[in-house]
Order: C-alpha cells, then structure tokens, then sequence
C-alpha cells in the first residue's frame, strides 16, 4: 500500500459510484422537484399579489371619505398579513421537507461510500 495520500485517495476514491450515474439524476431529480414547487409557489404568490390589487383599486375607488379610506387600508394591511404569514408558513414546510431529502440522499449516496472506503482502507491496512 502506497503512504502518498492521494494515491491512497485514487485507490480508495468514495466517488467511485458516479461511474454509475444513478446517484446524480437521483439529485438532479430533487433539485429539479424542488425549483417546480418553489415556482408554482411563487407564481401563486403573484397570482394572488394581481387580484389583490385589483380588488383594492376596486374598493379604494368606492370610497368618498378619508374615514372609509384608513378602514379600507386597515382591512387590508390585515389581510396582507394573514397571507404573507400562510405563504411564510408554506415556504418554512418546504424548505423543511427539501431539507429532509437532501440529508437523506447526502446519507445514502455520500456518507455510505466514505464509510465504505474507510472500512476498506482499515481492512487493507491491517492485512499488511
């Protein structure tokens, strides 16, 4: 066995497995699950940020007296809230399940194979 740790590294290589390209299209396949929902999420977003202001250019537009335009600027800064506190919300369960994926393909694709090499190294070393 060779003491120059890269040649240990080359003989031992954890990346071996990306000869086989199923643990790349498996990532590519969560990233690209991933970017979908947060563009459908974002789109939502931008749909409701249209009708919104189509709805409050609507009721501005109704109202005669400065009175009717504080409540009216009122019940929507309430509204606003409610939706960017349920689309924060949304966003928070996302990341928290692309979270969990991603550690769980970190752990079967990466941390599988170093450990694998590490046990094949100590095994090798102590045939010697």
């Amino acid at each position: 066995m060779s003491t120059n740790p890269f040649e240990q590294f080359q003989q031992f290589n954890p990346f071996q497995q990306f000869n086989n390209f199923e643990p790349l299209s498996s990532l590519q396949a969560l990233n690209q699950k991933t970017f979908e929902q947060l563009t459908r999420q974002q789109l939502g977003a931008a749909s409701e940020l249209v009708q919104s202001n189509t709805k409050n250019l609507n009721k501005f537009s109704t109202a005669k007296r400065v009175d009717e335009v504080i409540s009216i600027s009122n019940s929507l800064v309430s509204e606003a809230a409610s939706k960017a506190l349920e689309m924060a919300q949304q966003a928070f369960d996302q990341a928290l399940s692309t979270n969990t994926e991603y550690s769980k393909w970190f752990e079967d694709h990466m941390v599988a194979n170093f450990k694998k090499a590490n046990e094949e190294v100590v095994t090798k070393s102590k045939g010697k």
